[in-house]
């Protein structure tokens, strides 16, 4: 039997029938701030956190960040 035959339906507010999304438990998603797996590891939120970094990098060389981060990153 697969696990696509059952569906978790809740009613809202409203009134209406809503259909509960199934997820794999290897999925990673974001929640309360940090990507996850019910399953887990950290691998997501280490890519996650990897590109951010990059990113805040690329920025302060080319200069396009805001002036409160400019200087926490002179300070830091």
């Amino acid at each position: 039997m697969d696990t696509s035959d059952f569906e978790l339906k809740i009613t809202n507010a409203d009134g209406e029938e809503r259909i509960l999304e199934q997820k794999k438990p290897t999925m990673s998603m974001k929640t309360l701030g940090v990507n996850d797996a019910p399953a887990g590891g950290n691998v997501a939120h280490l890519d996650y956190l990897s590109n951010k970094s990059k990113v805040w990098i690329n920025r302060m060389k080319n200069g396009h960040l805001s002036n409160h981060l400019a200087w926490m990153a002179y300070k830091l």
